[in-house]
């Protein structure tokens, strides 16, 4: 009787530990799927923050070519009016 016991508890001592190691899996799945995620989300953000940057220069760049052509057109219109007189 006592051998049957012994051997009913390493048997659902070893089905513990199976429960355990199966768990002890799952749980680094899921650490793993979280830090891929983390990493996307990390690399979606950089992505973002150039597009954005991007934007910000080319708006820059396109005001400064307009500020440019502003003073270009109102030298020449400065030009022509200093010529006539």
């Amino acid at each position: 009787m006592l051998k049957e016991k012994e051997q009913e508890v390493a048997r659902i001592q070893k089905q513990k530990e199976s429960e355990v190691n199966k768990l002890s899996l799952e749980k680094q799945n899921v650490q793993n799927n979280l830090d891929a995620e983390i990493k996307k989300a990390a690399q979606e953000k950089k992505d973002l923050e150039n597009k954005m940057e991007a934007q910000r220069l080319a708006s820059e760049k396109k005001s400064t070519e307009e500020r440019i052509a502003k003073e270009i057109a109102d030298k020449k219109i400065s030009e022509e009016l200093a010529f006539k007189k």
